[in-house]
């Protein structure tokens, strides 16, 4: 028997499982190499978004998905390897580095499946005339709602 877990916000999910979610400036020529997420262990973690101003709700989700998904799919990676150590993830992964693309891959396509399951997701795009209008159901930038249809729909024509 599966169980399900209830969150009305992804906020509320990080919370639950010890991490805190807080604001911070960073200026641009920092961006590159500054921290989104620290994993201090298994139960504590802080996800920093980047902004003077909060972001908007929607933009929120998409990052704060990605990174919890680093926290659960990277993090029991780290301990495995390493044991008891802290983890951090950079805003923007090293593109010379395959190792940080595939775990920002991973944590895309993570937040994807969370965010707008695969089914639900295209049932509600088949059914509307308006896609731009799922962005407020899923709570999810349009431009996200965008690449999720791609993808599935490339996904289904490949058999």
């Amino acid at each position: 028997m599966r169980a399900k877990v209830r969150f009305d916000r992804i906020h509320d999910l990080i919370k639950m499982l010890g991490g805190q979610i807080d604001f911070e400036y960073v200026p641009p020529a920092e961006l590159h190499t500054s921290q989104s997420l620290i994993v201090f262990n298994n139960e504590r973690f802080e996800i920093a978004l980047n902004g003077r101003f909060r972001l908007e709700e929607r933009q929120q989700n998409w990052i704060l998905a990605q990174e919890l998904s680093h926290f659960l799919l990277h993090y029991p990676m780290v301990r495995e390897k390493h044991g008891d150590v802290a983890m951090a993830a950079n805003r923007y992964p090293d593109q010379s580095n395959p190792a940080a693309v595939q775990a920002r891959r991973e944590a895309m396509w993570f937040a994807f499946g969370l965010l707008t399951p695969a089914k639900a997701f295209m049932e509600a795009y088949r059914s509307t005339d308006r896609p731009v209008s799922l962005e407020f159901r899923f709570n999810l930038p349009y431009r996200v709602i965008d690449l999720r249809y791609q993808y599935l729909s490339e996904l289904k024509a490949s058999g």
